[in-house]
């Protein structure tokens, strides 16, 4: 009874880690935004012991903000957080695409998946589709890298680093719902991770290191210019 009783507790658990994340990932809990353990499990119907742990692991990611006994606060994001997050993503992922190109010259698997994600890519750019099925691109490309890691801590690393990414993107698609991210905008997004395909299919790590690093770049002005408005009101 005790060990069923442990699994039920670390199932609850998942659940509320699951929710609470993605309720702030989709900004329904807000940067800033002042909780309780009490009021999280009342909106999740379940105890407050599940939360408390799940409190404390999405603390350990950075994405809440949490003292023993005090109250929880969904992480601000600031302007600084964003550049610090980009600096992370290029020292990071430039390393990972170099393996990347080493992992394609022994896995035909591999090589044909990203051939079929450089046609989807290229049939999405010759398209209007909706802002979801540019971020399909990024993500897809993002998984290929995170299954070609296996597992350790720079596949721990790359995945914390992805998390917050996600979070200062949904961020932008919630402070900007009202005017938009243009077609224009989407398009450049997609011809850089294009870019990046062509590169690593090419198997040219120097090609790979310059794509991967302007990309980094330019997304980065992107994310600053559409939040502006967002920092200039904290």
């Amino acid at each position: 009874m005790t060990k069923l009783g442990n699994i039920k507790l670390r199932t609850l658990r998942d659940v509320a880690y699951e929710s609470i994340r993605e309720s702030i990932m989709k900004h329904e809990l807000m940067p800033g935004e002042t909780l309780t353990i009490t009021k999280l499990s009342g909106m999740l119907g379940i105890s407050p012991t599940p939360v408390r742990e799940a409190v404390v692991r999405l603390s350990n990611e950075g994405i809440l903000d949490y003292e023993a006994n005090k109250r929880v606060k969904v992480s601000k994001i600031e302007r600084a957080d964003v550049s610090q997050i980009y600096e992370a993503r290029r020292l990071i992922e430039v390393h990972i695409s170099k393996k990347f190109v080493v992992g394609l010259k022994k896995n035909k698997d591999l090589k044909m998946k990203l051939e079929e994600l450089k046609e989807e890519t290229s049939n999405l750019i010759q398209s209007k589709q909706d802002p979801e099925h540019f971020a399909v691109i990024d993500l897809k490309l993002h998984e290929l890298f995170l299954n070609l890691m296996g597992t350790g801590i720079m596949k721990e690393l790359f995945y914390i680093l992805g998390n917050k990414s996600l979070r200062i993107r949904t961020l932008v698609e919630a402070t900007n719902k009202d005017r938009g991210i243009t077609s224009e905008v989407l398009q450049k997004g997609a011809r850089e991770h294009l870019d990046i395909i062509e590169a690593l299919l090419n198997e040219n790590e120097d090609q790979v290191e310059g794509t991967m690093e302007a990309h980094l770049i330019n997304s980065e002005k992107r994310t600053l210019k559409y939040l502006d408005d967002y920092f200039n009101t904290l």
